[in-house]
């Protein structure tokens, strides 16, 4: 064989021989590439937006009732306590707020709670519970509660008319997730009037009449 065919042989195989090994040295090198171009890209996490119409976490209302509106259901023999025949405490209840959402824009949404009033008059017993700040019409809110007289489910009924206290204003502020409006107006609804005057057969009731006043206390989750 002559010398240069020899040498180009020998190259031949040197190459042979040597490249098994720089494949794998070449995928490394990608890889590595790849992983480093990988760590300099920027994280792009997207924030969530608090909603708007956020749901109701958890919270209270407080119905204090006017010394007026007790005395004058006493007057008719009518004792007044909560659903476990606990009388209440300095004339008003406490009614843990339990879901709902409220659109902070308009106002509008619901507010449910759990437990109610229990009524009981000569042994004709009305239980109003699981009461709902209902403000799907702001211009009109109310609050509602499922009527049980004598153990029979009766209907849902507008209890009280809602009046905002002055300076209410919208949107509604919230301040780390949390509203609280006091000195709410609560005027006897002209619906559970009737079914009252209704139930005791004279008309012991009025419709507009002021009964107290109740104060929300609303913990929103933060986002849905």
């Amino acid at each position: 064989m002559r010398l240069p065919a020899m040498i180009r042989t020998l190259n031949q195989r040197a190459i042979l021989a040597i490249s098994p090994e720089v494949k794998p040295m070449k995928r490394s090198l990608g890889k590595a590439i790849v992983f480093v171009a990988l760590a300099c890209t920027p994280l792009v996490v997207h924030a969530q937006t608090p909603s708007q119409t956020p749901s109701v976490d958890f919270g209270r209302t407080t119905v204090q009732f006017s010394p007026s509106f007790v005395g004058s259901l006493q007057g008719l023999g009518v004792v007044v306590s909560d659903l476990k025949n606990n009388p209440l405490q300095n004339n008003a209840i406490t009614l843990r707020a339990t879901g709902g959402a409220v659109d902070l824009t308009t106002s509008a949404g619901e507010i449910e709670h759990a437990g109610g009033l229990l009524f009981n008059a000569a042994g004709t017993i009305i239980r109003v519970q699981n009461l709902i700040i209902d403000t799907s019409n702001p211009t009109a809110p109310v609050i509602t509660a499922a009527f049980i007289v004598n153990d029979h489910f009766v209907t849902r009924l507008p209890v009280f008319s809602i009046q905002p206290p002055a300076g209410f204003s919208l949107p509604l502020q919230l301040q780390a997730g949390v509203f609280q409006e006091n000195g709410l107006v609560l005027t006897l609804a002209p619906a559970t009037a009737t079914a009252l005057n209704n139930v005791f057969g004279a008309p012991v009731v009025q419709a507009g009449t002021n009964i107290g006043t109740a104060n929300a206390y609303v913990v929103f989750a933060p986002f849905n």
